[in-house]
């Protein structure tokens, strides 16, 4: 926790995206759960946009209802 909010995962995130550039990869994907506003915060940040919602994905075991996933997006060069 001392660490939250330093800008310490922002920056591995756009070292790993900027390696697999490197490497040739045109469009990098990640799934995150749609009722994770920090994390989706977090990934737009990181460059990455929304591009699709996965309905009900999973079930998570200690509830009752269905989770969404939104598949998110960052294309080389953004």
């Amino acid at each position: 926790p001392r660490f939250h909010g330093q800008g310490h995962a922002l920056a591995m995130m756009r070292g790993v995206c900027a390696q697999l550039e490197q490497a040739g990869a045109l469009r990098l994907e990640l799934m995150v759960e749609a009722d994770n506003p920090r994390g989706i915060a977090f990934y737009r940040k990181a460059g990455f946009e929304q591009e699709g919602i996965q309905r009900k994905a999973y079930k998570r075991a200690s509830e009752s209802h269905y989770i969404d996933e939104l598949l998110m997006v960052k294309f080389a060069g953004t």
